[in-house]
């Protein structure tokens, strides 16, 4: 079970940067359902998940992908719109098992940094 939380963790903490893509809206779709197979098929594969943890786990994967379909960051700035773009179809790209084990994308690396040049974290 503990390699399905980190699995979906992963899953949570790297998406919120990487969200966006040729057509937003339609792009963000294609992910989340790429996302779904892939939690999907880890709990296929998953002995110890009760049926109880599967509905609470797809609650958590709908959720998610009601925020990311939330394009207001990027939509109508064409710049970032197409590193957007480049994010979201590097993740798609990649199969479950490279999802599970990858870190962020270069290309949402660098979708990251151009949002946090524009939108700097103020430190209180």
């Amino acid at each position: 079970m503990s390699r399905l939380f980190i699995f979906f963790t992963v899953f949570i903490i790297s998406l919120s940067f990487k969200t966006y893509a040729e057509n937003i809206e339609s792009a963000s779709l294609r992910l989340c359902e790429h996302i779904k197979m892939c939690v999907t098929k880890q709990m296929k594969v998953t002995d110890d998940v009760t049926p109880e943890m599967r509905m609470m786990i797809d609650g958590m994967v709908d959720n998610m992908c009601q925020n990311m379909m939330n394009t207001n960051v990027v939509k109508g700035n064409r710049e970032f719109e197409k590193s957007a773009i480049a994010c979201i179809d590097s993740i798609t790209e990649l199969s479950c098992d490279e999802i599970q084990n990858a870190g962020q994308t270069p290309a949402c690396l660098s979708f990251e940094k151009e949002l946090s040049s524009h939108y700097p974290t103020q430190n209180n």
